[in-house]
């Protein structure tokens, strides 16, 4: 536990960090959304975080796997009725 005078972005890289270990040692792509929930903050204020770690060289980034992204008309159609049911 961090004592209470420990500043906000300590704790919120302390914070990170345990996320990312509790992902099998931080080798387990995690969602920026899935980073923003766990610090308890907007995705805006978790992709600065993440960019500051990336220039540091303590997290690494990669594009989506190829058949990430798809024109698949089933799961296009699946995705707008779920936006349509909001």
């Amino acid at each position: 536990m961090l004592p209470a005078v420990v500043a906000p972005a300590t704790r919120a890289l302390a914070s990170l960090h345990r996320l990312f270990v509790q992902n099998l040692g931080g080798y387990v792509p995690i969602a920026v959304a899935e980073v923003a929930a766990h610090l308890h903050q907007p995705a805006n204020v978790a992709k600065v975080l993440l960019s500051d770690l990336i220039d540091v060289g303590a997290v690494i980034t990669r594009p989506p796997a190829a058949d990430a992204y798809t024109d698949n008309p089933e799961i296009l159609e699946a995705l707008l009725a779920g936006l349509r049911n909001l």
